[in-house]
């Protein structure tokens, strides 16, 4: 979980972060019905939108092609005991 902020305080925005983050309880604790306890599955999906960059750029050298991409998985909490090791596990490529 990353909480980023541009053009806060940096006291207030730690105060928030513990108020909401740290001291508030998992919203599956408080919630009023069932929490679905099975596992997520993905099922597969791809979104392309093409843009023509060759004009966009502001010197002779065209824009490069960009690939934007985002892969959510399932980890632990950020409360877990484990979480700063899994952080560090997920750092580093693993060799096959």
């Amino acid at each position: 979980m990353v909480l980023a902020a541009v053009g806060v305080d940096h006291d207030r925005l730690v105060k928030a972060a513990e108020e909401h983050m740290v001291k508030a309880p998992p919203s599956w604790k408080v919630a009023k019905r069932p929490v679905d306890s099975s596992l997520a599955q993905y099922t597969g999906g791809l979104v392309t939108i093409p843009k023509d960059l060759s004009n966009a750029s502001l010197g002779p050298t065209p824009l490069p092609n960009l690939v934007h991409l985002t892969l959510g998985l399932e980890a632990v909490s950020h409360q877990d005991p484990v979480n700063i090791l899994a952080l560090i596990d997920c750092q580093f490529p693993y060799q096959l």
